[in-house]
């Protein structure tokens, strides 16, 4: 339904609550996520640290000095050596006026990557969860793709057995025989590549659901337990821009790249500190505390950059060129974002197809081998034709489970050309990552 926006767990419109269990355990703690979420915890310490340094600072200095003074020149004659204390306390406040928004402009800097990596966490869930719903779709396509095939090389090898008896009989020619044996050899030579591809499937659904392959039980997932979705939630192409994680995160990024040119710029431009400091010296200790031993003092300064070989110039040159590049980053993201969701689309309109036809094809099948069932329990036909109906019946039935896997990956694909929803990814207090939607 065009307008409806793409739910955050998209997965739950298959309705599959085995699938269900496996995006649970793969986001309570996939290594991706983990890796992102310290990303993002680093980005929000820097981004306190930068604004901590906006503030006035002030430091507390105490000091304790002892030494050996030679008298020579002090007096009229030498006086020997004699030993003195001194003692002081201090307190210094500065602050950097930031009158040209230099501090400002590297404070939205800042703020910006913090909003590119959490984006990014986005992003990694995203491709997590849709690579595991493609992997999850595999691997039941490819095990009921096995069972069908199996059932066509029992198939295959009935006629074969049949064949050979009417060869002994002088019915047929050996040339018959030799024909079906090929037949059967060649379906069953697919066998060994479905169950490595089957394998393979399993290993990466493992992997995807946070675990080691060899600690996983086989998935066991049935492909007509994805249930396809009443209504395919496509948004119009505005709103999809505002959703998918990675046009997100560029336009982040160019926020970052136009927050640079304004550091750049202050750069050139005067600086003004302010210090206050108050404090008490004093020889001996005792009096360190008396109002006679008080100083305090306060400073304005200005700092003009007056000659730096260009290197400023420069610096905020580069800046200009990283916002264009950044700028056009974006664009380009956005029109591939375009073209994913163009090409999704696409791709689930010959799917239907696809899966439509090969439906037609299973239903005249199961009608032909009907039909010959009941022909062949008159004695109307031979038990040859029986088979060969039977042959027929189970490769529409492949084709089928091939269309249908192809539709429902593409209906993953789709999502994630939509940006798949938002996923509220976070950490709690024992370390695993939950989520919910947005």
């Amino acid at each position: 339904a065009w307008g409806a926006p793409a739910p955050a767990a998209w997965w739950t419109l298959f309705r599959n609550p085995a699938l269900d269990a496996l995006m649970a355990r793969a986001i309570a703690g996939h290594p991706s996520l983990d890796a992102q979420l310290a990303a993002i915890m680093q980005a929000e310490q820097q981004l306190a640290a930068v604004r901590g340094e906006q503030l006035p600072s002030a430091g507390l200095s105490l000091g304790a000095e002892r030494a050996t003074l030679n008298q020579y020149g002090y007096a009229a004659g030498p006086l020997g050596n004699y030993v003195s204390n001194f003692y002081s306390g201090a307190v210094k406040i500065n602050y950097l006026l930031d009158l040209f928004g230099g501090r400002r402009r590297s404070i939205e800097g800042y703020q910006a990557n913090l909003d590119y990596q959490r984006n990014l966490l986005d992003a990694a869930a995203l491709s997590l969860t849709t690579s595991l719903g493609t992997a999850a779709i595999n691997s039941a396509s490819l095990r009921e793709q096995i069972a069908a095939t199996d059932a066509l090389v029992a198939n295959e090898e009935a006629q074969l057995a049949q064949i050979a008896r009417r060869n002994a009989l002088g019915g047929v020619s050996r040339g018959e025989v030799l024909r079906q044996e090929a037949q059967v050899a060649a379906t069953r030579a697919t066998l060994p590549a479905l169950r490595q591809q089957l394998a393979l499937a399993e290993h990466l659904l493992a992997v995807l659901s946070n675990r080691a392959p060899a600690d996983a039980e086989p998935s066991m997932l049935q492909l007509a337990d994805f249930n396809l979705p009443a209504a395919l939630p496509v948004q119009l192409p505005s709103a999809m821009v505002e959703q998918r994680p990675d046009i997100r995160a560029a336009r982040a990024q160019l926020h970052q790249a136009s927050a640079q040119i304004g550091v750049a710029a202050a750069k050139a431009l005067p600086s003004f500190m302010v210090s206050a400091s108050y404090g008490k010296s004093s020889g001996k200790f005792h009096d360190l505390f008396s109002d006679s031993a008080s100083g305090w003092s306060l400073l304005g300064g200005l700092t003009q950059p007056l000659f730096n070989g260009g290197a400023l110039s420069a610096e905020r040159r580069a800046a200009e060129a990283a916002y264009r590049q950044a700028a056009a980053e974006y664009r380009l993201t956005v029109l591939n974002a375009l073209q994913n969701v163009a090409d999704a689309l696409s791709q689930l309109d010959g799917d239907g197809d696809a899966v439509r036809l090969s439906a037609e094809q299973l239903r005249v099948a199961q009608a032909s081998l009907d039909f010959t069932g009941k022909r062949y329990a008159a004695g109307a036909v031979d038990f040859n034709a029986l088979l060969a109906d039977q042959q027929t019946y189970q490769r529409a039935r492949i084709d089928l489970i091939r269309a249908s896997a192809r539709r429902k990956v593409d209906i993953v694909a789709l999502f994630k050309a939509l940006g798949g929803g938002w996923l509220d990814i976070k950490s709690s207090t024992d370390g695993s990552i939950a989520y919910h939607g947005q």
